[in-house]
């Protein structure tokens, strides 16, 4: 888990802290999604790219691109999805949502391959 405040994205529930420029968020080789794509593959073993970040993240702000055609955004409610007949095991994914006063807005839940 992640939260991006102001200049920064720090982990929630973990050490990631990197400063960012709120440009970055928009382009897919930007340092910011370098750096979470190595910590994330570093953390899950696996290898994830930065426009897999960046891809999902600009289909879950409505802006989607070239990068987020691997993406799927599905059902979901509170982060939970189902996963019949194992349709989404082997694909990373990623959950986007606003907070403010302790409420929960925009909550949206996409995955893609993990060789995405």
């Amino acid at each position: 888990n992640f939260e991006i405040i102001e200049d920064s994205c720090k982990g929630i529930d973990n050490d990631f802290n990197v400063k960012l420029e709120n440009s970055e968020l928009w382009n897919p080789d930007s340092p910011f999604y370098a750096a979470i794509a190595s910590y994330l593959s570093d953390y899950l073993d696996i290898t994830i790219v930065p426009s897999q970040i960046y891809g999902g993240y600009v289909l879950m702000n409505d802006e989607p691109d070239e990068y987020s055609l691997i993406f799927k955004i599905i059902d979901s409610e509170a982060g939970v999805f189902m996963n019949n007949k194992q349709e989404h095991n082997g694909k990373v994914f990623l959950r986007y949502y606003f907070e403010e006063d302790g409420e929960i807005y925009e909550e949206h839940v996409c995955v893609c391959p993990i060789n995405g």
